[in-house]
């Protein structure tokens, strides 16, 4: 009798305890609850932003939506819209989806990295970061970027076709320490157009491969950069270095070597071309060798004998 008594009180108190531990999941629960739905920290965290962004006066940021994820720490934004002033004087870019996650911690630099994802129905971009109070390294990857998403940071000039992106950084509080570029694309073509009151015609130019590393503070150095091939209205293999002006990009200055060769086509189509190129200046296989100088905005160019 005594031993079924027990029984009995060890299957009650096992089901108290039971009991208890699920009081306790769902009163923690409910406090979690009761704690983001009464102080809104949606809304908080809204508000953080946009004084933050407000502060950001010479590169207006707007934004339509803003949602955060709970299971794995986020922030995400629909329809980020970057002000023309940020790219000094372009019409802006709107970027549909912007999602940013918390990943693991980073150990060089230490501190916490970022995942985040920029998509639209043209393109899809894979930003990862890594943070500290010193230094910041960023690397961007893209198989899918569409000339439609950064049609409008190109102004006037227009360009067609899908590349692929990497590009790795790292910054410090005032400077840009390192960069590595590489942009490829297989079907790049340039539309008609009319730059500077000169009509220029549709390019097929299909190869495009830029590889680029910055050296020292400003010095990007072109590593490789073909543009077109055999089939192509125009081919160029361009060497050399731009030394950059972060703060005003048109004044960067150029020093570059360019071996080029145009097809009879495009000479055709683009007749005052000849007027800037002396044909006893060809080698034998018809490339001209052309040494470009001076600031991006205004270049001067010297065509060499080779």
């Amino acid at each position: 009798m005594n031993s079924q008594s027990e029984k009995n009180t060890q299957f009650v108190y096992k089901i108290g305890l039971n009991h208890i531990f699920l009081m306790i999941c769902f009163s923690v629960i409910a406090l979690l609850y009761g704690f983001i739905s009464n102080f809104s920290l949606e809304a908080k965290i809204e508000s953080l932003v946009d004084s933050n962004l407000k502060k950001v006066r010479r590169c207006p940021i707007s934004y339509k939506k803003l949602t955060l994820s709970y299971i794995f720490p986020g922030i995400s934004f629909r329809n980020l819209e970057l002000d023309g002033a940020c790219f000094k004087g372009s019409d802006g870019l709107m970027l549909n989806n912007v999602e940013t996650s918390l990943g693991f911690p980073s150990f060089s630099p230490l501190g916490p990295s970022l995942n985040t994802t920029i998509k639209d129905k043209y393109s899809l971009v894979n930003i990862s970061s890594a943070h500290s109070v010193s230094s910041h390294k960023i690397r961007i990857e893209s198989n899918k970027l569409s000339s439609k998403t950064f049609d409008s940071l190109l102004n006037d000039f227009k360009v067609e076709g899908l590349f692929k992106l990497t590009s790795v950084s790292e910054l410090t509080k005032k400077n840009l320490k390192s960069l590595l570029i590489n942009l490829k694309s297989n079907n790049l073509v340039i539309p008609s157009q009319t730059i500077n009151s000169f009509d220029i015609p549709k390019l097929d130019v299909k190869n495009f491969s830029l590889i680029a590393e910055l050296s020292g503070k400003d010095n990007l150095n072109i590593k490789k950069f073909v543009v077109g091939d055999e089939r192509s209205p125009l081919r160029a293999n361009i060497e050399g270095k731009v030394t950059l002006n972060t703060r005003r990009i048109q004044n960067s200055e150029l020093d570059l070597n360019i071996v080029v060769k145009f097809s009879e086509q495009f000479l055709e189509s683009f007749g005052i071309i000849s007027l800037f190129l002396d044909s006893s200046k060809q080698d034998e296989n018809g490339f001209y060798t052309i040494n470009v100088k001076g600031p991006l905005s205004r270049p001067k160019h010297t065509v060499i004998k080779k």
